[in-house]
């Protein structure tokens, strides 16, 4: 679940099922595709994201696999 979405840092902060806060960062070079994805993301919203993992807690957005409806 995305708790919060830091436009301007290109940060999702997103809550596991588990219950763990999950830092996601967006690089500036995405591709068109992910920035769009991206902006439209929202608190509250249910997505299911591709990265690659950086460390404890934290990820680089690759792709947002599945975004709501």
């Amino acid at each position: 679940t995305v708790e919060r979405v830091l436009s301007d840092r290109r940060v999702i902060e997103l809550r596991t099922a588990a219950g763990a806060l999950t830092n996601v960062y967006v690089p500036q070079d995405s591709p068109e595709t992910v920035d769009n994805e991206f902006k439209r993301l929202r608190s509250g919203d249910f997505v299911r994201l591709q990265g690659i993992f950086l460390g404890e807690n934290r990820f680089e957005l690759t792709r947002v696999v599945k975004q709501p409806d």
